[in-house]
């Protein structure tokens, strides 16, 4: 009977003890939970990545109508491009961010929280090992991994996401062309139990939002090639184009960044010649990183019929249209028009960015293109008229 009484004694100490665990480890949990300050709701111009070596982060030439850019926009810089060779980038939540000029105070969210959601569907944890902030992630069914980040005395909360290579190229164990993760910013616990979002459950519920994805895109170097032209002395021109001191930049002037058909990064540039005269046009090619692509087969092409020329066929005389970039990525191409002088004043042509006609002169368009896609590359349109006196 003592052994008894000594053993159901144990068992009720265990019991009650176990209680107690439990009590106060909901305690802790709840406590923690309600003591997050999440930070105001995030927008696209606060979210972005560290740019670096071999990471690019999409900038595209949208704006509203006072002339600021629209970060606030997600199809503005949606995309992050990231070499597959880099094995670490950083993801950053800048409350002090907004579109246009100036800023927001940091104190608008320091100390407060965001919480980081990675769509990892895009990648193959089998090939690849994935951190969060130098902690590795473990193999499982999930498809969406979080992590919460506190924004620091300057507003900004940062996710430094890791991969690392399990094996070889050969051994099919490495990231791979094409290769992506899904990046979004909430101000709410996203987290799923018993297949229920967490913030839809909780007092916040209908009052947060998330932005994302921002895309973080893997591919191989040489990826997305920008065939820029460069000044005659190979110097390159401003990086947000008007850096050719012998080319006019009309770029911004006709507003031809706006057109659907233009690249990207691309710039346009004209120059008046007379006929007869050579033309000349150094380029350089480069990847999406900025680094030059070495050995590669450029085309360069002009028209020479109607009505891309106006309304009489352009004359040239013979050429290398195909050529290979040099150590530095460097290609120049050089061409002579053969026109005459009355051949050019009996031209018809209409300009559509300026809604002109124009007579005594042959407007035609010049581009240089490594076939591959995507590609942006600066377009030249000269005119060569009867006379430049």
């Amino acid at each position: 009977d003592s052994y008894e009484w000594q053993r159901g004694k144990a068992m009720r100490a265990k019991v009650m003890i176990l209680s107690l665990l439990m009590v106060t480890g909901g305690f802790v949990t709840q406590s923690a939970s309600a003591s997050v300050s999440w930070a105001p709701n995030p927008r696209w111009s606060q979210v972005n990545a560290l740019a670096g070596a071999g990471i690019f982060q999409q900038d595209l030439r949208m704006f509203d109508d006072t002339g600021a850019k629209m970060t606030d926009d997600a199809g503005q810089h949606g995309t992050v491009y990231v070499r597959t060779d880099v094995h670490q980038v950083t993801l950053t939540y800048d409350c002090t961010k907004k579109q246009g000029i100036g800023s927001l105070p940091a104190s608008t969210c320091a100390g407060s929280t965001v919480q980081f959601g990675v769509d990892i569907s895009g990648f193959d944890l089998y090939r690849v090992d994935l951190t969060f902030d130098g902690v590795k992630q473990k193999e499982n069914d999930a498809l969406y991994l979080y992590k919460n980040e506190v924004a620091d005395a300057n507003g900004v909360a940062s996710l430094v996401i890791g991969v690392t290579n399990r094996g070889k190229f050969s051994e099919g164990l490495t990231i791979g062309a094409d290769d992506y993760l899904g990046v979004s910013v909430s101000n709410c616990d996203r987290t799923v139990r018993n297949g229920v979002t967490l913030c839809d459950t909780s007092d916040r519920a209908g009052t947060t939002d998330t932005v994302g994805p921002l895309n973080v895109l893997f591919e191989g170097a040489g990826y997305y090639p920008q065939v820029k032209m460069l000044n005659q002395d190979r110097t390159p021109a401003l990086p947000n184009c008007g850096g050719l001191n012998w080319a006019k930049d009309e770029t911004w002037d006709w507003s031809v960044y706006k057109r659907s058909w233009f690249g990207e990064y691309a710039c346009v540039y004209a120059k008046s010649y007379q006929v007869g005269d050579w033309v000349t046009i150094p380029y350089q090619v480069l990847d999406i990183w900025g680094a030059p692509m070495v050995n590669q087969p450029v085309d360069f092409f002009h028209a020479s019929t109607p009505p891309n020329c106006g309304s009489l066929r352009c004359k040239w005389g013979p050429e290398v249209a195909h050529k290979y970039t040099d150590k530095n990525g460097y290609v120049t191409f050089t061409v002579q028009n053969l026109n005459t002088a009355a051949e050019a004043c009996a031209n018809q042509g209409y300009n559509d960015d300026t809604k002109e006609t124009h007579t005594c002169s042959i407007g035609v368009g010049f581009n240089a293109s490594t076939g591959m896609s995507p590609e942006s590359q600066d377009l030249f349109w000269p005119q060569f008229v009867n006379t430049t006196e």
